[in-house]
Formats: structure tokens, C-alpha cells, sequence
């Protein structure tokens, strides 16, 4: 009688056990540190990332948002994603129901010009007579001249 019920406690035991596992008797469900690290965000390093307001308004909203982990956020509510491609970066987002691509790149603009940011245009900035701005194609044929404040 008593074999009867250590053998049945066994089998209890080892049911109790089975059905807590799920059926697994392998430890693939613990993690290690280097699973648990964070990844490096995609665009740490990106000289676009940031607040971005547009320059020609007072408003405390930022136009752009530009997170390292490739999210764009417009006018503090509609989100989207961003790229880079060199010096140029593109955001995609539903803007109004409607998809839009909107690609943005660095200006130099200063007192009755604005030039794209380049090495031969660099000297503006060297001699304080323009200052660096994200320019956002916001439609093909109007943009957004942005600064971080």
C-alpha cells in the first residue's frame, strides 16, 4: 500500500512538474546579458536627430522631431519614420489620410539668401553670416526652414 502511494505522489510530482514547463525540460527561456543589453539606436550618431522648430515662427511646438531609433514625429502627434541617405534624410508619415514622403537636407541661410549646406558654401557659416537650417520639402513645391532651439 505504501508503494501505491509514494508511486502515485511520484507521478502526481512529475506531472505537476511537466504541465508547469509546458512540456519543456530544456532551459531555452533564460536570457543572458547580452539579450538583455539595449541595442545601439540606428541613428545615434546622426547630426539630423533632434527638435526641429520652424525658424520663421514663435511657435513652442516642435515641426520635427527626429529620434535616433528612426521615428519622426510631426507637429507633436503624427508619427512616421525617417532615413538617412547621406546628406539628405527622407520621412515618411500619413499626414490627413494621405501617405507622404518628405525629404529634408541642411541650408545655409543668412540676410537675403539661403544656399545649400556645402563644403564650398561653408564659409558663411565661418564668417557668421548665415546660419545652419533643416530645410523639409514639405510638397513638392513648399518647404520648411527649421532650427533647433
Amino acid at each position: 500500500m505504501k508503494k501505491m502511494i509514494l508511486l502515485a505522489l511520484l507521478i502526481l510530482t512529475i506531472s505537476c512538474f511537466w504541465s508547469c514547463t509546458g512540456g519543456k525540460t530544456d532551459d531555452t527561456t533564460t536570457t543572458t546579458a547580452a539579450t538583455t543589453e539595449k541595442a545601439p539606436e540606428k541613428y545615434a550618431d546622426s547630426k539630423f536627430l533632434g527638435k526641429w522648430y520652424n525658424a520663421y515662427s514663435q511657435d513652442d511646438v516642435a515641426d520635427f522631431e527626429l529620434k535616433a531609433n528612426g521615428t519622426a514625429i510631426y507637429k507633436g502627434e503624427t508619427e512616421g519614420q525617417w532615413t538617412e541617405n547621406g546628406e539628405e534624410i527622407v520621412i515618411e508619415m500619413n499626414i490627413d489620410g494621405e501617405t507622404r514622403e518628405m525629404n529634408g537636407y541642411f541650408v545655409i541661410s543668412g540676410d537675403g539668401f539661403v544656399a545649400r549646406a556645402t563644403p564650398e558654401n561653408q564659409h558663411y557659416l565661418d564668417d557668421n553670416k548665415g546660419e545652419l537650417q533643416l530645410e523639409i520639402m514639405l510638397t513638392e513645391n513648399t518647404c520648411i526652414d527649421c532650427i533647433k532651439k
